[in-house]
């Protein structure tokens, strides 16, 4: 693969809350992301999940938008993968 057509490393955030709102967000700190639905569990509870993907080589913004995500939907912890690392955040 050509390096020259990278664009960033992926990062995918976890969040259970509404896609819609969440594509609000993110769409103002960043172009270009995929966004779609998944069923997670937290604390053995099944529930509803939007999983976040961003290409991107600055991590640090990403995990700043993991954490306003988490604040704004005020939610106890969102999932952050990073290089094939999960971070709770």
């Amino acid at each position: 693969m050509d390096p020259s057509l990278a664009i960033g490393k992926l990062h995918t955030v976890y969040i259970a809350a509404e896609e819609s709102k969440v594509a609000e967000i993110v769409a103002q700190s960043f172009d270009s992301f995929t966004l779609f639905r998944e069923k997670g569990y937290y604390k053995g509870e099944q529930e509803e999940v939007s999983v976040l993907q961003i290409a991107s080589w600055d991590t640090l913004a990403v995990e700043r938008l993991a954490l306003e995500l988490k604040d704004h939907f005020h939610q106890a912890g969102v999932g952050l993968v990073v290089e094939g690392v999960y971070y709770r955040l």
